[in-house]
């Protein structure tokens, strides 16, 4: 059938999977906006800002673990994406951004809403795309969605000319995507690793971001178990092993705890599982290092390994932990509550006290640290999640960033109870941030319910009155120069 090319992007999105899309509209996607409203079969959200939108699909996809999508238009929309698009990648997650150009006899004239977004998220997409002919964008779709969910994920950009938008070509449905098939290891590298480990006495697991999000917790837990290693996590790796569990020794690094910290200088053998080592781990020498990961520019990168091991998560604990392939997963029950945050004290006060149990629980901007994330965040999580409640942690610096999301959370009738920290301060830099800001009476005014509180006591009986409301609610809790945690 003949389609323009703005019906086909719409088809081809839906088709591969797209079940919900972000986005804000504007002239160069108006044709886009439109084909996609025209169907049923997918939701539309339109948020209050592009960058809350593309923070809503990345929210979405850490949440869901499908693939997020975001729509904006050119110039000043695009450009709104780009730290959406840099927290996505930072923390491997699949979200496909697509924007509106002008028409190519536009592009490089300085034309109105002109940007070259293809040259400005190089750096943060794992590809993009300058769409030249309708005739190539199913393809093109298909392509993003596989490059996005192959290997490490991240995000993919298209960028489509007006032009190409309004001009027809032929479309036939392709097949859905199909994600690349992980690299395994060989069998004799196994072998190396159990022996290292049978060797070693205080050997001890480190569980990053791509045990969470590479969908491995099961084959993590039965791997620890199976050796009795003690596990310590990273912050993406938080919900990688439940709390409760016997071995799980707490997050490590510059705001982990002293016995997961001490347990990581005082092993002898780390079986680091895809983590990327970054300078929040905070250790200036490391003993011998097993490190799995399934991008191979990440071995080596920051930290020499006795061992290195190229695989996904998944595919390397299973083996590890000599589980078949062809073993039933008894996956992790329904996640009652989903903790979001920003940025700030706030982040770790509330990182290090929730209970996490599950997997995909924590969505928080962890590689970019992105100010501004949680509100977005939020409202994808609440979207991939509906019988869950959303829980977003925020400071009083990071939600005058993003509260313009609570007009998106009020119309979609969503489960989220904020919880707004405000100690007048930029907590990490012991900066005073005075605002004459009434968040109760701001949140009221946007339709949400508000609370305020002052100790912690009365903060965690407001968030339990709040869990019983259908309602987008806002506690503000007043605690001058103290964090989420004290009381």
């Amino acid at each position: 059938m003949k389609l323009t090319g703005a019906e086909i992007l719409a088809e081809e999105l839906i088709n591969q999977g797209a079940e919900v899309i972000f986005g804000y509209p504007g002239a160069a996607v108006s044709d886009i906006w439109n084909a996609i409203a025209r169907d049923s079969r997918t939701r539309l959200i339109m948020t209050s800002r592009e960058d809350g939108a593309a923070h809503a699909a990345d929210g979405y996809a850490r949440a869901s673990g499908k693939t997020g999508v975001v729509i904006a238009t050119s110039g000043p929309g695009a450009t709104n994406l780009v730290t959406g698009i840099a927290a996505a990648h930072a923390d491997s997650q699949p979200v496909i951004a697509v924007t509106g150009n002008v028409g190519f006899d536009l592009i490089g004239r300085d034309s109105f809403q002109e940007a070259d977004i293809v040259s400005i998220t190089n750096p943060i997409t794992k590809h993009n795309y300058l769409v030249r002919s309708a005739d190539e964008l199913a393809l093109i779709v298909r392509e993003a969605f596989t490059i996005a969910n192959s290997g490490r994920k991240g995000p993919v950009l298209i960028d489509i000319p007006k032009d190409v938008q309004l001009r027809s070509a032929q479309y036939a449905p392709l097949p859905k995507f199909t994600p690349r098939t992980p690299p395994e290891p060989a069998s004799d590298l196994i072998g190396q690793v159990l022996q290292l480990i049978a060797a070693a006495d205080r050997p001890l697991i480190l569980s990053g971001g791509g045990v969470t999000f590479g969908d491995a917790s099961v084959e993590l837990r039965a791997f620890a178990e199976s050796r009795g290693i003690p596990v310590a996590v990273t912050m993406p790796g938080l919900g990688s092993i439940p709390v409760t569990h016997p071995l799980y020794l707490g997050m490590t690094g510059v705001y982990g705890t002293e016995r997961a910290n001490a347990a990581l200088r005082d092993a002898d053998l780390i079986i680091a599982v895809g983590v990327r080592f970054s300078d929040r781990l905070a250790l200036t020498s490391f003993p011998p290092i097993i490190h799995i990961d399934i991008d191979r520019s990440e071995l080596g990168k920051n930290t020499t390994p006795v061992l290195a091991v190229h695989s996904d998560a998944k595919t390397a604990l299973r083996l590890l932990g000599g589980i078949p392939a062809n073993a039933e997963r008894v996956l992790p029950a329904q996640r009652t509550i989903l903790l979001v945050t920003d940025v700030g004290n706030h982040q770790i006060s509330a990182v290090t006290q929730f209970p996490f149990e599950h997997p995909r629980q924590l969505i928080s901007s962890c590689g970019l640290g992105a100010m501004g994330f949680g509100m977005g965040a939020a409202v994808g999580a609440a979207i991939a999640c509906p019988q869950s409640r959303t829980l977003l942690v925020t400071g009083d610096g990071s939600f005058h960033m993003n509260l313009a999301e609570l007009a998106t959370a009020v119309s979609l009738r969503l489960p989220i109870t904020v919880v707004v920290v405000n100690n007048q301060s930029l907590g990490m830099l012991n900066m005073p941030f005075c605002r004459a800001t009434d968040f109760v009476a701001a949140a009221k005014a946007f339709g949400a319910e508000g609370f305020t509180v002052s100790r912690r006591g009365e903060l965690d009986a407001a968030i339990s009155k709040t869990f019983s409301l259908n309602a987008v609610c806002v506690i503000e809790y007043q605690c001058g120069g103290q964090t989420y945690g004290d009381n």
